[in-house]
């Protein structure tokens, strides 16, 4: 138990550590305050028996358990942030428990290597400290593979079974994508119980069990924003695997690299695990198949192999999805690195190198964290600085820093983006104190032709912009009708 608390306190305080030394309160874009706002919302409607607000997009997962912890610290951002804290602090210990019931005859190093890369890897960090459903998540499928294995090696198998669907129900109101693991989980209940010899009746308790948690999360979507149907489902297509320019409900985007390349990085990379670590993984993945640990290959390529086809066919790149099929991933490069230690005969260079690899992973994580927390914070340093500016009666339209300007200020702020010709047309005959914050470039670019785009060239076309100062990316304009 020593090794399992000091994985999870070395997690602990490498991400209270960032947290505080870039002062972020785990804030930022539009999907952070979208969940803390839902959170918030949560907690005035459940104690009068209302369900949760319709205008949500996402599972009501996250905010849930924010919502929670809003109980204990207050209806701050602290809440939602102690929560990915939490969450990706544990999965630490989560991977070694998991890397030592998948691989019982490996050395114990194998799950301790697995649970530091989790505790040292940049995305990791950084994703376990923002306002995000990410980390969360993949705790939730994590802590159900865990429970799922362990059922198996121990009596009363059938209370982790529930437990284990409980737990990967939570994952899929957490985040949608989960549901991709459904299969791979469920093919390994199968094989454990022919495996066995043991009732397929073992497993309709728990499938009840996560049933009556994903149900109500379904029935509740179904009255949202395009209810459970996402555009990327829409735009899904295994051409895209080998595309770099898409036009989404993002607006237009041209990548380096073809999407099943760039969904592939996590295995590789040293944000997410240090290239030494990933052919130690390869490695791991070739021990498995010659110890026939057929267990083991069911889950793990049923996980990580469902998430990748599914992520290199969406018509959309984002980094820190690789989250979604870490787990796998980090499981076999913990195996592999053990493995090698039995087999290179210089005893010294395997735990040399692994040291190192982990050293430079901690290393990396430091220009990775500095450069998105420092230019969220220099975001919020700009709302700052506009409010400061501005008259109190002021209208700013913005897009990009809506809710961080709603947030951070006292401004009456409107969004962009939700604007027509003709509320535009009122807006600026009604009020005299009218501004708009935008980055121009990005409009230009990304949302050429969509309504960003079409509403700044109908204020072009139909008032006077008049720039009055720069921040970073951002121009202030003031807004003028004749």
């Amino acid at each position: 138990m020593k090794t399992v608390a000091a994985l999870f306190f070395v997690a602990l305080a490498i991400r209270l550590a960032a947290a505080w030394h870039w002062q972020f309160d785990g804030l930022y874009g539009q999907d952070a305050f979208a969940y803390f706002d839902q959170a918030v919302a949560i907690t005035h409607n459940l104690p009068l028996g209302q369900l949760p607000p319709l205008n949500f997009f996402w599972p009501d997962g996250y905010p849930l358990l924010s919502a929670i912890s809003m109980v204990i610290v207050g209806q701050t951002a602290l809440a939602g942030q102690l929560v990915s804290v939490l969450c990706g602090a544990a999965l630490a210990p989560l991977a070694y428990f998991l890397s030592r019931e998948l691989f019982p005859q490996a050395r114990p190093c194998a799950g301790l290597i697995a649970g530091l890369i989790v505790a040292v890897a940049g995305q990791a960090i950084l994703s376990s400290i923002v306002i995000m459903a990410d980390i969360p998540a993949l705790f939730w499928a994590t802590l159900s593979a865990w429970l799922l294995v362990s059922a198996w090696r121990r009596p009363r198998s059938g209370w982790r079974l529930i437990g284990a669907s409980i737990a990967l129900a939570m994952a899929i109101i957490t985040r949608w994508l989960f549901v991709v693991l459904v299969p791979a989980f469920g093919l390994y209940a199968l094989y454990q119980i022919k495996r066995n010899q043991r009732s397929w009746k073992l497993i309709v308790l728990p499938i009840i069990s996560g049933a009556l948690i994903v149900l109500p999360q379904v029935l509740l979507s179904l009255n949202r924003p395009e209810g459970l149907v996402h555009s990327w489902l829409l735009g899904w297509n295994p051409v895209n695997a080998m595309r770099r320019q898409f036009d989404n409900v993002d607006g237009h985007f041209e990548y380096e690299l073809p999407t099943g390349v760039f969904y592939a990085e996590p295995a590789g990379h040293p944000a997410y695990l240090f290239p030494l670590f990933g052919l130690a993984a390869l490695w791991g993945l070739v021990r498995v198949w010659r110890n026939r640990n057929w267990g083991a290959l069911i889950l793990l390529i049923g996980w990580g192999g469902a998430v990748y086809l599914f992520l290199a066919g969406i018509p959309y790149q984002n980094f820190r999805f690789g989250l979604t099929l870490y787990t796998p991933i980090v499981l076999l490069a913990g195996l592999g690195t053990s493995e090698l230690w039995d087999r290179i005969h210089i005893r010294w260079v395997v735990p040399a190198l692994t040291a190192a690899s982990l050293m430079a992973m901690l290393l990396w994580a430091y220009p990775l964290l500095d450069g998105f927390l420092t230019q969220q914070n220099q975001t919020k340093a700009i709302v700052h600085e506009v409010a400061q500016s501005l008259p109190p009666e002021a209208t700013l339209v913005t897009f990009g820093l809506t809710l961080t300007a709603q947030h951070y200020t006292h401004l009456d702020v409107i969004e962009l983006f939700n604007q027509t010709a003709d509320s535009l047309d009122t807006l600026t005959r009604d009020r005299s104190q009218t501004f708009l914050l935008i980055d121009t470039a990005n409009i230009e670019q990304q949302w050429r032709g969509r309504e960003p785009d079409a509403n700044v060239r109908w204020l072009h076309d139909h008032a006077t912009l008049i720039p009055i100062t720069s921040y970073l990316s951002y121009t202030l304009f003031q807004v003028r009708r004749p």
